[in-house]
C-alpha cells in the first residue's frame, strides 16, 4: 500500500480558484506496481468549494482495476465502488453540492488489480463553485 501523488496535488500547489464556477482536471500516468490500497492524490480542493460534478477515467488495457473515489475525509465520497480497465465513471450524483470546509484532495484508492504491473493512466476531472473572497 502506497500513497501516490499527482502533479497537481503536490504539496505547495495550490488551485486556481476564481470566483464563480472552475474545472480542474489531472492525470496520473502509472509508472510504478500497483496494488490493493494505494491511494492516489489527484487534484488540491480549495476550502470553500462546493463540488458540482466530476467523472474519473481508468486507462489501464489488460488489468481490471477496482476503485474508489473519495477526500481525506471520506475515501468513496464520490465514487463507492467501480472496476474496468479503459472506462468513465462518473461522481455519485448524491454528493453533488458538497462544499469542503478546509482544503482537501480528490483522492483515487485502488480497491483491487489483476495485474500488479499495469501500466496505463487514471484521469480525474471535476468542477466546483467558489464564491470566497481572497
Amino acid at each position: 500500500m502506497a500513497t501516490l501523488t499527482a502533479s497537481a496535488a503536490m504539496s505547495g500547489v495550490q488551485p486556481i480558484a476564481n470566483i464563480g464556477i472552475n474545472g480542474i482536471r489531472e492525470t496520473y500516468n502509472l509508472s510504478a506496481n500497483l496494488s490493493a490500497g494505494d491511494v492516489i492524490r489527484m487534484v488540491h480542493v480549495p476550502d470553500g468549494a462546493k463540488l458540482l460534478g466530476g467523472n474519473v477515467s481508468v486507462n489501464i488495457p489488460g488489468s481490471l482495476v477496482g476503485i474508489t473515489v473519495g477526500d481525506g475525509n471520506d475515501a468513496d465520497r464520490f465514487l463507492l465502488s467501480a472496476s474496468g480497465s479503459t472506462t468513465l465513471f462518473n461522481f455519485n450524483a448524491l454528493t453533488m453540492d458538497y462544499e469542503y470546509t478546509a482544503a482537501d484532495t480528490i483522492d483515487v484508492t485502488i480497491d483491487s488489480v489483476t495485474s500488479a504491473t499495469a501500466v496505463g493512466s487514471i484521469s480525474i476531472a471535476a468542477w466546483y463553485e467558489w464564491n470566497q473572497e481572497t
